[in-house]
Parts: structure tokens; C-alpha cells; sequence
């Protein structure tokens, strides 16, 4: 068995080019269609009390999204939903 000892030789570089035409024509970034959900109301740093209806806005796409309030899941949902704000604190919360 023969040894290369300086470098990989003449085959060993044909094997790395080949790799390294395969991994740029395999390995390229494929864009993926972003899912993109707004919400439409309420407004930010709206002050609002009672039963609060939390509309969405999303692509085409998107089939539904959960919705979260303060970190605390709330529902799933296409359409608006309703947040009971008498259940929470007063004082600023995040809906997401």
C-alpha cells in the first residue's frame, strides 16, 4: 500500500473539487414561504377593558395561528377571538 505523505495526491483533490461542486449544487438555500401573522386589532398601546376582539391578518397561506397572551396561550384560530380582560391585571400586557 503506498502512502502519500505530502498532501492527498492527484485523486485525493478530484475527490475534494467533486465534493465541493456536489455541496454547492445540493446545498443550496431554498427560500421557504414565510407565514406571516399581524395582529390587526387591538392596536399597540391600546387601553382596553371588557371583552376585546383580537383580529388577525395573515397570508394566504396560513391556515391558523395560536394566540397568546402575555406568554400564556389563548387559542388557535383563522377569524378574531375574544380576550376577557376582567381575568387579568391592569396594567400592560402583550398579545402574541
Amino acid at each position: 500500500m503506498r502512502v502519500f505523505k505530502d498532501g492527498y495526491g492527484f485523486v485525493g483533490l478530484i475527490v475534494i473539487l467533486l465534493f465541493g461542486f456536489l455541496t454547492l449544487g445540493l446545498g443550496a438555500p431554498t427560500e421557504a414561504a414565510a407565514y406571516e401573522v399581524k395582529i390587526a386589532a387591538p392596536l399597540s398601546d391600546s387601553v382596553v377593558n371588557g371583552t376585546v376582539a383580537i383580529s388577525l391578518k395573515m397570508k394566504s397561506s396560513t391556515s391558523f395561528a395560536n394566540v397568546y397572551v402575555d406568554g400564556v396561550y389563548l387559542a388557535s384560530t383563522p377569524n378574531a377571538i375574544s380576550w376577557q380582560t376582567t381575568d387579568v391585571a391592569n396594567g400592560m400586557h402583550t398579545i402574541s
